[in-house]
């Protein structure tokens, strides 16, 4: 069972020193901060590089998400075999250079008569096959660098790291960008965090366990793609931690969406603000996560996941809802208006909203960092990556679309709805249940 992966009540506790303290690790993270930061903050500078050549139609934006999510579908699960094959270091070397030549070249797509809508998602498509190749080798990487007792505190800061950057890095986006000149030299600054990302990973060592290197060709790809899937679908507490992982993360991927709307519908804001609100998110999850990587041995992997869960699923409708909760406690003069109250407690729903987001994923990833075996991590991973992007784009396609159609129908909830109905799907990933016959096998 899951339990058994529980520290001792005599280990020492892990701490964000103790792992800090690991300079290859420290390295690692750092490189793991600059390259998320850069992933987001690109989606942003494409938006605006479509608009300054001509194409700002909501169907342009629509095929620029198509064109994202294509490699992670087609490559995410096979980046994962070469992940056990090759030096899950340089590997990841050789994907932020390439990403950072990719990225530096997107202007050129303004050279042509007329501006190519083509060139710039040929650029993208390339961007993200490459990502395929980090993202599986990063998280494979952390158990090659950090002793088992402080899995717990190092994935506490991956975790968060990585869920913060949807929040922040999409807050932080328009800033860093409009700071450099947006689509003039926005693209500099985007490679420089993938630059700035390489040259940490050269200072990463792996400590603790070799790196084999796998031999065979081309024609095992299959095979040990095959490997990667069918041990997904065949180990239950795999696939049941997937299910957690993927639920949770389209979750975050709906609210980036709806958060905009309600910044605007519910808070009577401009839009402009919404990436405080994501930030607000993002520092609770910073603080959880140092409580996790410090006390989550204590408390138990499972029931703060399950705990998390109803937390996260609470709050999002409390906060979702907040115009009538003012209302009955008479702080607003009517439903629909914001006053100086709603705006701050929407801010601190946003941040206890954080809070529980780290108490689920670290503790999650962890787990399938113990369950996992060496060999078979990069694969593994490797789906992982593969259908956490798929679980992302649907709900980024389809949040806004959906509350669209309630809001034609219920003027102004349409927002209010969905973020009500995310919140509802989050409290029943509590309830979610292994099947029998695990508890019993295990």
């Amino acid at each position: 069972m899951f339990e058994s992966h529980e520290a001792p009540p005599t280990e020492e506790h892990p701490s964000f020193r103790a792992v800090l303290s690991n300079p290859s690790f420290m390295f690692l993270w750092l490189a793991q901060v600059f390259s998320q930061l850069a992933d987001k903050v690109i989606l942003v500078y494409l938006i605006i590089l479509l608009g300054v050549a001509g194409f700002s139609a909501n169907s342009d934006t629509s095929k620029l998400t198509l064109v994202f999510t294509i490699p992670a579908v087609i490559f995410g699960s096979i980046a994962g075999v070469y992940v056990d094959r090759w030096n899950k270091k340089w590997l990841m070397i050789a994907s932020n250079l390439l990403r950072a030549v990719f990225t530096l070249a997107l202007p050129l797509a303004l050279w042509f008569q007329p501006p190519s809508a083509f060139w710039i998602y040929a650029m993208t498509f390339l961007v993200s096959t490459s990502t395929q190749f980090f993202a599986p080798a990063e998280i494979a990487m952390i158990p090659v660098v950090v002793e088992k007792r402080h899995l717990l505190a190092a994935n506490s800061l991956f975790t968060t790291t990585m869920l913060g950057s949807v929040v922040i890095g999409m807050g932080v986006a328009e800033p860093i960008l409009h700071r450099f000149g947006d689509h003039l030299y926005g693209h500099l600054a985007i490679g420089g965090m993938y630059i700035v990302s390489t040259i940490l990973l050269f200072f990463v060592g792996m400590r603790f366990k070799g790196e084999p290197q796998k031999p065979g060709g081309a024609s095992s790809v299959l095979k040990e793609l095959k490997e990667g899937f069918d041990y997904v679908l065949k180990d239950p507490d795999v696939r049941f931690l997937l299910l957690r992982l993927i639920l949770l993360f389209s979750a975050f991927a709906a609210m980036t969406v709806l958060v905009i709307g309600f910044v605007n519908d519910v808070l009577q804001l401009d839009k402009r603000y919404f990436g405080y609100l994501l930030a607000s998110s993002g520092l609770g999850m910073g603080i959880s996560a140092a409580v996790v990587g410090r006390f989550g041995a204590r408390m138990g992997k499972e029931r703060l996941i399950s705990g998390g869960f109803v937390a996260m699923g609470l709050l999002l409708i409390a906060m979702a809802n907040l115009n009538w909760f003012t209302a009955l406690m008479n702080v607003a003069s009517k439903v629909g208006s914001a006053s100086a109250i709603e705006i701050g407690l929407a801010f601190v729903l946003a941040f206890l909203l954080g809070l529980p987001a780290a108490a689920i994923a670290v503790p999650i990833q962890t787990m399938l960092q113990e369950e996992i075996p060496e060999n078979m991590r990069g694969k593994v991973f490797g789906v992982q990556n593969m259908l956490i992007n798929v679980a992302n784009t649907l709900p980024l396609a389809l949040a806004g679309v959906l509350a669209d159609l309630l809001d034609a129908r219920f003027p102004g909830y349409g927002v209010v709805l969905v973020m009500s109905l995310v919140g509802l799907i989050l409290l029943g990933g509590a309830f979610l249940k292994r099947r029998p016959q695990t508890l019993a096998a295990r």
